[in-house]
Formats: C-alpha cells, structure tokens, sequence
C-alpha cells in the first residue's frame, strides 16, 4: 500500500489547480454594464477666452480725408470687415482715450461728436465734428482711437450677453485684450 504524505498531496493538489486555471479556449461574452459612479466636483471656472478677437493698437488718427478746424474725417482699411463678418452678426466698437478717459463711439458731448461708418470691404471711416460749425475740441483730434471686431455668435454666451460694450475696461478685461 502506497502511503501519500501531506507535502505531496499538497504539491499535487496545486499543480491540478493551476492546470484548470491555465487553459485556453475562445473568449466569453461580454458582461454586462456596471452601475454609473458618483459625479465629479465641479472643475474650476476657466479664464475667459478671445478666441476670433481682433483689435487694433491704440493710434493717434492723420485725418487722412479732412483735417480742418471745424470737421476731421479719417479712413482706415481693416481688412477683417467682410460682408460676412457682419452678416454673421458681428460687432464692431470703437473708442477714444485722452489722458486717462476712454470714451465710446458713437460719442457726443457738449458741442462736439465722433462718429464711424462701414464701408464694406474693409473699410471705416471715422469722423469727428461740430453740430454748430465751431472749432473741434482739441482731445477729440489729438486722443488715440481703437477698433474692437467680435465675431458672430460670440456676444449670445452666458456673461458676455450681460456685458456692457461701453465700458473699454469690462470689454478688455473679458476678453484679455492687452493695453
């Protein structure tokens, strides 16, 4: 009679197990979906993007088409202003700074007025004048003025649809446009 001891039944028993573990044979079915986790935390809000934003640098203004007392008239080429650039809803904003006062355009004050025209393609036009023909102000002639195109589209998300496009500061800031 044959005596087995426990050593070897234990060796014997190990090898039978990794044996019927090691097998090979076509792959099963998939399993079914586990359950859906927890959600996240919310991310941290993002800087606010100028994705399409073109600006121009502040410049002072030759009124190259009228440069009298009384009326000045400049014309610039922005190439950017297309046809589709405003048919896509686009925005264009100007504004002039004098010292340390950034003001709209449109702008009118006391006498005085500043206006633009689109002249498509690329073309705008600038014009300051007198409602009574006096003199133009000097800050109106000598400021720095400075063209903002917005894309289509670009105003109807979230915050920016509450942003006041005549504060040059809360524009720039939103939009991370340089000095």
């Amino acid at each position: 009679m044959m005596i087995i001891n426990r050593t070897t039944l234990f060796v014997f028993l190990i090898i039978i197990a990794l044996a019927g573990f090691s097998c090979e044979g076509p792959v099963g079915p998939a399993g079914s979906e586990g359950l859906t986790g927890p959600e996240g935390p919310q991310g941290e809000k993002g800087d606010p993007g100028s994705v399409d934003i073109i600006y121009s640098d502040w410049s002072q203004l030759d009124w190259n088409l009228n440069d009298s007392s009384t009326y000045l008239y400049h014309k610039m080429e922005v190439n950017e202003l297309t046809e589709e650039f405003i048919e896509s809803g686009g925005v264009l904003l100007m504004y002039i700074k004098f010292e340390n006062h950034i003001y709209p355009i449109p702008f009118s004050g006391g006498n005085d007025y500043i206006n633009y025209n689109i002249s498509i393609p690329g073309n705008l036009m600038i014009s300051v004048g007198t409602y009574d023909g006096s003199g133009v102000e000097a800050f109106l002639k000598e400021g720095e003025y400075r063209y903002i195109l917005i894309p289509g589209g670009v105003l109807a998300n979230g915050i920016q649809g509450k942003l006041d496009l005549t504060d040059y500061n809360s524009v720039k800031a939103y939009h991370g446009i340089p000095d």
